[in-house]
């Protein structure tokens, strides 16, 4: 806990956590043999002490890591290069004319929404989690991820990737 704030106000801008298992202690990730999700723990209690992005590796269970993947596309292959990985959890696509709409409604595990286009990014990742909740996707308490290119409508390739815990508030 001291050791996380410090390194925050020591200007780190994010915490990796690793519960030190010896065999791998050349590589942050831990073996095969070790639990899934065993490091999500200790990122939840470090995260209630800073304020900047405590991440870890590991064989991660898909049900607890997030329960949906929004995708911002206005060609729709972001969206199309998600679903070639055949995620368990629902790819939600959003996109803003009614032919890419048409067209990823034929690609695997995807969702197609039309969305409205956004001033900023705020708006944007709030309409991402206001919509999984309203399609059922996700309720209050689950994590989802969040893709797209900023700045917004410039057409550049995907840069941002957030993970996202849906409020009581939607």
């Amino acid at each position: 806990e001291k050791a996380a704030k410090y390194l925050q106000d020591a200007g780190y801008d994010m915490l990796n956590a690793d519960n030190g298992t010896y065999d791998s202690w050349y590589w942050a990730h831990p073996p095969m043999y070790m639990p899934q999700n065993c490091n999500l723990d200790d990122v939840a209690h470090i995260k209630k002490f800073v304020d900047i992005p405590v991440v870890c590796a590991g064989r991660m269970e898909p049900d607890i890591g997030a329960k949906a993947i929004v995708v911002y596309t206005a060609s729709g292959s972001s969206a199309r290069m998600v679903s070639r990985f055949r995620p368990s959890m629902p790819i939600v696509a959003m996109t803003t004319t009614d032919r890419i709409y048409h067209q990823l409604s034929t690609s695997w595990g995807v969702i197609p929404v039309i969305s409205p286009i956004f001033e900023n990014s705020d708006d944007m990742l709030k309409h991402a989690e206001e919509t999984v909740y309203r399609m059922g996707l996700a309720k209050p308490g689950d994590n989802i991820v969040i893709t797209a290119g900023l700045p917004l409508g410039s057409g550049v390739c995907t840069n941002l990737i957030k993970v996202s815990t849906l409020e009581e508030e939607q």
